[in-house]
């Protein structure tokens, strides 16, 4: 028979080991969660990777290619690379002699975009895939840049029930392959860099805020014409905005520079060495945002 000392000792060990095994099976119960994380993740970063596998597009004498580093499993970096050829029909006439005439007259343009969604994780991911697919498909409308976007900023607010919790920058361009016109638009997004052949460099600006948190906003909608030898360089801010261990950012003027010193390069080589330049430059610690890199390339 237990004393009042031995009741309460048994007491206590019943309630030790009640606590024990409900941190047991909170533990087990947060491995199982988190191997089902892992593989939520592990299939997400698949379905993102398949949708960034077409990253190169090679026509007449253009090239397009592009790259993405996710700085986590999943990411919220896209671009869009892609050839759209399409025959049309122009009617004109002779009023004189009432005849009419048709001609056919084929389209050839290069479209490509980059884009940035805020934030990280699973919700960055979704509103990624969001966009890119909406894009894409704007893109076939054959509608102003302009107008893509504003269109593409409704969707955005519409898919989202208007939460502004990640918004989306944006540059998007079309390149009529038969005059060299390369018209662009952007929406808040970090202005690409366009090196000629004399070696000039400027940057293609124009006025627009990100899409996803703003009612009928306006956008700017320009247009140059390209030579041969140009190159056109489009980035997201992870490439920019990465740190040193002083804490200090590699900044544009460094890119552009790494840029000038070494765009003789090919695509994916001219990616890789800027890689190069980033790993040095922060000492190979891990890159906190995304880096996604598009050229286009005047051959």
């Amino acid at each position: 028979m237990l004393g009042a000392s031995g009741y309460i000792s048994f007491l206590f060990y019943k309630k030790h080991q009640a606590i024990k095994n409900e941190i047991e099976l909170l533990h087990k119960n947060t491995k199982r969660n988190e191997y089902k994380n892992e593989r939520d993740l592990e299939m997400a970063r698949k379905i993102q990777s398949g949708l960034l596998l077409e990253n190169k597009v090679q026509y007449k004498n253009y090239q397009l290619s592009a790259v993405c580093f996710p700085a986590q499993k999943i990411g919220g970096d896209f671009f869009i690379v892609d050839k759209n050829i399409a025959n049309q029909v122009d009617m004109s006439s002779d009023q004189e002699r009432g005849i009419f005439y048709l001609k056919n007259k084929k389209e050839e343009t290069l479209n490509f975009a980059i884009g940035d969604v805020s934030g990280h994780g699973v919700a960055s991911a979704l509103v990624m895939i969001l966009a890119k697919n909406t894009l894409e498909d704007l893109y076939q409308k054959k509608i102003s840049l302009r107008k893509m976007m504003q269109v593409a900023n409704k969707k955005l607010i519409e898919y989202t029930e208007g939460s502004a919790i990640n918004f989306v920058t944006v540059f998007a361009a079309s390149l009529n392959t038969q005059n060299n016109k390369l018209t662009f638009s952007k929406a808040g997004h970090t202005a690409p860099l366009v090196f000629k052949k004399n070696g000039d460099v400027h940057s293609l600006e124009t006025e627009g805020v990100f899409l996803g948190m703003f009612d009928n906003p306006e956008f700017e909608e320009k247009e140059i014409t390209l030579e041969k030898g140009d190159k056109v360089f489009l980035y997201t801010d992870g490439l920019n905005e990465a740190r040193n261990p002083k804490d200090e950012l590699f900044g544009v003027a460094k890119l552009t520079e790494v840029l000038k010193q070494n765009i003789w390069l090919s695509g994916e080589n001219l990616f890789q060495k800027i890689m190069d330049e980033i790993k040095e430059y922060t000492g190979n610690s891990s890159v906190n945002d995304d880096i996604t890199m598009v050229l286009l390339e005047v051959n």
